[in-house]
């Protein structure tokens, strides 16, 4: 197929439409902001209205704010053989959200012992109840697997508010 010579190049001679420009996000987002400026902030809408954190970003606060009572509580040691402590270990797992804060339902380990617990779930279970009683165990269980049951959900919110965040974290924004 011969090759067409062309002294000027094609002109399209209808006029292209205009697209509208994409109208701005204007509803609330996550308040928080990443550590690293190439994230920046959450794009996701608060957890509920008066929160000005997503339902993800609250979850975060509230677990360091209990790992940070649990860590001071028993004294940055493991409860198991009195090394420097450095996870905090949950009984029943933290996967179930409504034991997940509970303050009596943590402990602070070193990382070997909270290894030998977490892969050990027998032993972990009978260490658990010599250390924190046979009554104290079966209600935090109890809390756990009503809520993994589904009659019950836990409220963030009144997480928070018990932990104190609400009010600090409005203090803050009210600074910014």
């Amino acid at each position: 197929m011969p090759r067409m010579n062309r002294s000027k190049p094609l002109i399209r001679r209808t006029p292209l439409r205009k697209k509208r420009p994409t109208p701005r996000r204007t509803a609330a987002r996550c308040a928080y902001v990443a550590p690293s400026a190439k994230s920046g902030r959450c794009k996701r809408s608060p957890y509920r209205k008066g929160v000005s954190y997503c339902g993800t970003h609250l979850v975060a606060l509230i677990d360091a704010e209990a790992r940070r009572r649990v860590f001071e509580r028993d004294s940055d040691t493991c409860q198991r053989c009195g090394a420097p402590g450095t996870d905090w270990s949950h009984f029943p797992s933290r996967s179930y959200r409504g034991s997940r804060w509970l303050l009596d339902g943590a402990v602070v380990h070193c990382r070997p012992c909270h290894y030998w617990l977490t892969m050990r779930p027998l032993e972990h279970r009978a260490w658990t109840v010599a250390h924190f009683g046979a009554e104290r165990v079966a209600e935090v269980e109890a809390l756990a697997l009503e809520v993994a049951s589904g009659r019950a959900k836990p409220d963030l919110i009144q997480t928070a508010q018990n932990f104190g965040l609400l009010a600090a974290l409005a203090r803050v924004e009210e600074v910014k």
